[in-house]
């Protein structure tokens, strides 16, 4: 008798073993093609390439047995801190012109508190494009978010935060230039539903409300910014992602170059993860890309079609 509770003892025990880990290291390569077409003006490419590597840093063990792997940190309600690098390069060819080249690096920094089930971000990133064409110069995007929330159940959260970004121009003998300035709120829902066969379903997203000024606010209006995402389980290791992202903007007002200027831009997204082993995941994916600018200005008017693809590949370790 004694012998066969401790033979189900042990046969229980493993079939709930875990793995703790309180590291994460994540490098993600992405390559993508973007084509602006002007209708009568011609228009231009841009082919990328960027790396990015991501390190992160869990307060305490995180528990990965309660769910799927991908979804540890989430469901053990665990903070960390991360940072980002990323680098890569920009390939622009107009039509009819010559092509033209531009440097990405960027850093970045994070960090996810949890105490209870109060949930409190702060969020920073910095990147920068040099080039050196005609003249040289360079781009500077800094983005900010300070967020407020908590753990409305075990398995759904809400996250309230204050969003600020610039996109800065600098071209050496003209100074800088503010290109796009948006400032609003940012709200957060995620939600994690299991199901009885074992398999499970992730969904949320962010949206954003911002107050926008471009062209060193020589044309102001509003921008609404939606990051969507459904991320299905198959197992504990194998996820299908689902996730589109769309920003909208309108000018409400006029300026002293724009009559009205109008843009929609959507970004659809497949792939799948999938965990090789408890501390090792690969995954990959493709992004299409759509959207227009609709412009009128004083001397003449014209739409932009915008179109896109991107592969998407990486790779991440728990330690």
């Amino acid at each position: 008798m004694i012998k066969k509770i401790l033979a189900t003892t042990i046969v229980i025990a493993a079939s709930q073993a875990s793995y703790a880990y309180q590291a994460e290291v994540e490098y993600n390569f992405s390559a993508s093609s973007l084509e602006y077409d002007f209708e009568d003006f011609g228009g231009y490419d841009v082919d990328s390439n960027l790396s990015v590597l991501t390190g992160s840093l869990f307060f305490g063990q995180v528990d990965d047995s309660k769910g799927p792997l991908a979804e540890a940190a989430f469901l053990d309600k665990a903070g960390s801190v991360s940072l980002m690098y990323g680098m890569g390069d920009n390939e622009y060819q107009f039509t009819g012109g010559d092509k033209n080249s531009t440097d990405l690096d960027g850093f970045g920094a994070s960090v996810h508190g949890v105490v209870g089930s109060l949930i409190l971000e702060a969020e920073y990133l910095a990147s920068t494009e040099e080039y050196d064409a005609d003249f040289s110069g360079e781009e500077k995007t800094t983005v900010v978010r300070v967020g407020l929330g908590g753990y409305m159940t075990d398995r759904s959260t809400i996250v309230m935060s204050i969003y600020s970004e610039e996109l800065k121009d600098h071209e050496d003998g003209f100074g800088s230039f503010v290109l796009r300035e948006n400032k609003g709120i940012n709200g957060a829902l995620k939600f994690f539903i299991p199901f009885n066969n074992g398999q499970a379903l992730s969904v949320g997203g962010d949206v954003r409300l911002l107050s926008s000024e471009r062209n060193e606010g020589d044309l102001d209006g509003v921008s609404i910014e939606a990051d969507l995402f459904a991320n299905y389980y198959l197992t504990n290791k194998l996820a299908l992602k689902l996730a589109l992202d769309t920003e909208v903007f309108a000018a409400d007002s006029e300026s002293e170059f724009y009559d009205t200027y109008s843009s929609v831009i959507q970004t659809l997204s497949f792939s799948s993860e999938y965990f090789v082993i408890d501390q090792l995941a690969v995954y990959g994916g493709l992004s299409l890309t759509t959207g227009t600018e609709e412009v009128e200005t004083r001397n003449f008017d014209f739409e932009t079609e915008i179109t896109g693809l991107a592969l998407n590949l990486g790779v991440k370790g728990r330690f």
